[in-house]
Order: C-alpha cells, then sequence, then structure tokens
C-alpha cells in the first residue's frame, strides 16, 4: 500500500513538474453535452486572455478576448453549427499560449493534447526595436518589417529556443511599419512609429 502511495505521489510531483514547465498555464476542452464544450483556461499569471478558433485553412471562426487581466476564464461553446473537419483552439494570456486540435466528425468531438508555446515580446525604444521570443517547438523563425504594404526587410533567424535580436531602425524613413514574426504555424505582429 505505501509502494502504491508513492507511486501515485511521483506522478503528482511529475505532472505538476511538467504543468510548471509547459507555460504555467492549462487549457482543458470538456464534452458537455450535444456538440456543447466547456473550454476552462487557467494560468498562473494574470493578463487579458484572447481565445481564437481556427479552420484548417487558418481562418478564424470565432474570437473572443477580455479587456481585464484574469487568472482564469470558463465558457461554454456550441460547435454543432461547425462543418466536420480540423480546428484549433488558441488561447493566449500575458506571454503564453496553449492550443489544442479539435476534430469534429459526425457530430463527434475529439481533442489533441494541449501545446504550449509563447508569445513574442516586441520593445521600440529610440529607434531600437527588440524582439524577444521562446521558440518552444523549434520552429524556424523569420523576422520581416513591411512600409505599406512594401517589404523593406527580411531575415531568418533559425530554429534556436531562444530568440532575441535587436534592429537598429533610425536609417529607415519616417512613417509607420508593421513587423511580423512568423514561425512554422503561428504569425504574430507588431506595429512601429519611427
Amino acid at each position: 500500500m505505501k509502494a502504491f502511495r508513492l507511486v501515485i505521489f511521483l506522478a503528482a510531483l511529475i505532472g505538476s513538474y511538467a504543468a510548471t514547465a509547459s507555460g504555467n498555464a492549462t487549457l482543458n476542452l470538456i464534452p458537455v453535452e450535444d456538440q456543447k464544450v466547456l473550454v476552462a483556461f487557467e494560468s498562473i499569471v494574470p493578463g487579458a486572455i484572447s481565445l481564437t478558433l481556427t479552420d484548417s485553412d487558418d481562418r478564424v471562426v470565432y474570437y473572443k478576448s477580455t479587456f481585464s487581466p484574469k487568472a482564469q476564464y470558463k465558457g461554454i461553446y456550441n460547435l454543432s453549427e461547425l462543418q466536420d473537419g480540423s480546428y484549433t483552439l488558441s488561447v493566449n494570456s500575458g506571454d503564453s499560449r496553449v492550443s489544442r486540435n479539435i476534430e469534429i466528425k459526425d457530430k463527434e468531438l475529439t481533442f489533441s493534447d494541449p501545446v504550449f508555446g509563447s508569445i513574442p515580446v516586441f520593445s521600440l525604444n529610440k529607434q531600437q526595436l527588440d524582439i524577444s521570443f521562446l521558440n518552444n517547438q523549434l520552429e524556424n523563425v523569420s523576422v520581416q518589417i513591411f512600409r505599406n504594404n512594401s517589404l523593406v526587410y527580411s531575415t531568418q533567424l533559425g530554429d534556436g529556443l531562444v530568440v532575441q535580436n535587436r534592429y537598429d531602425l533610425s536609417r529607415l524613413p519616417a512613417g509607420d511599419y508593421r513587423v511580423y514574426l512568423v514561425t512554422g504555424n503561428d504569425t504574430y505582429t507588431f506595429d512601429a512609429e519611427i
């Protein structure tokens, strides 16, 4: 009996370590009834929460955002009007991101395991653009800078775990720019005024 308790204790300890190592956030999807799903998100650090459901062509099917910082979010969503196919539910909070795939087939729902990631941090100070990103999935990362829908600069940053780069924008003409950080399946944007 003591050995059984020790095994349970070790499993709980490993599980809590995995949750901590995975970005301090959890995303649970619980079927409720007739293609309704309880979405339960929890994070150790409160932040504005955004929830995005995309289809297999990366088109946004549903989007919701909280404006005040929260550590938890729960909501029931009716997926019965969605057609059979693959969808991705992503929840962003602070610098954490958790996503899960949802398969719908013949009114049956199946969910993938959560995928944990980070959101890049952009900072512009005196025409110096700093980008920091924890590349948990070790995907190839690139940065592009556009002005008026024209590419001004592009670079490949590789697939390292930590991306930290500084860009001197002082030689660019004054104006509005949009910066894209692109990973395997995600694109993040930052608007910069010089």
